[in-house]
């Protein structure tokens, strides 16, 4: 049995090195599949609101051909374009990556769906009680009625 043990060290430099480069490429990996879905979601909210706008009549066109032309100049292949009978409209995009697989994105644009009430604000809840001043903070009456702000 030989215990000459000359080379080992730099056996274990070349598998650490191998073991660096290989976390190395599995996190460019990670990355370019973490840019590719922003991109494919990107893609996707852009093109439901570009067709919920056509759907709506606020933009001329085929809601579901303006989709694909927004998606298309944002680097994605539109798959899916539902129009619904709320005035929403539901796309699915997905992007192509440098890895085996694509990305995919989707969204939905339009009124806010039925099942979403809005939250009535009463007087109480805006008058907040201070330790430090002895006096109820109130918040004035422009906060609450910005128009796009919803209480």
């Amino acid at each position: 049995m030989s215990t000459d043990e000359s080379g080992a060290g730099t056996m274990l430099a070349t598998g650490l090195a191998l073991a660096v480069l290989l976390l190395m490429a599995l996190l460019l990996g990670l990355g370019q599949a973490a840019a590719a879905a922003a991109r494919a979601a990107t893609a996707a909210d852009l093109a439901a609101l570009a067709a919920a706008d056509a759907y709506r009549g606020l933009s001329q066109g085929a809601p579901c051909q303006l989709a694909a032309e927004v998606s298309e100049r944002n680097g994605a292949t539109l798959h899916e374009c539902t129009l619904a009978g709320d005035r929403s409209v539901q796309v699915r995009v997905s992007v192509g990556t440098s890895l085996p697989w694509p990305a995919h994105g989707s969204a939905r644009a339009g009124p806010p769906p039925d099942t979403v009430y809005p939250v009535s604000v009463s007087a109480s809840l805006i008058a907040v009680s201070s330790d430090w001043l002895d006096r109820p903070l109130t918040l004035p009456m422009a906060f609450w009625t910005l128009p796009g702000l919803a209480i």
